[in-house]
């Protein structure tokens, strides 16, 4: 399925958000804000080296604007 209808390669400010498969942990790169072109290309390569985990591109917003939002206690 393309999402190229609803967001652009060079839509800025995204990050990289990942999910563990097993141990239902979750948690966001926030190092780096990229594009959504460069994030989801970084997500693709990580998805292929973790097999343990799933990543995506994600905007990246304040706590306040994704109140559901848990991330994993470290």
């Amino acid at each position: 399925m393309s999402d190229s209808f609803i967001r652009k390669a060079e839509d800025p400010g995204y990050i990289v958000a990942w999910r563990d498969k097993y141990a239902h942990e979750a948690g966001k790169d926030t190092t780096e804000v990229m594009t959504y072109g460069k994030a989801k290309a970084k997500a693709e390569a990580l998805c292929e080296e973790h097999a343990d985990k799933t990543f995506w591109a994600e905007k990246l917003t304040d706590e306040l604007s994704n109140r559901f939002y848990k991330p994993a206690a470290h």
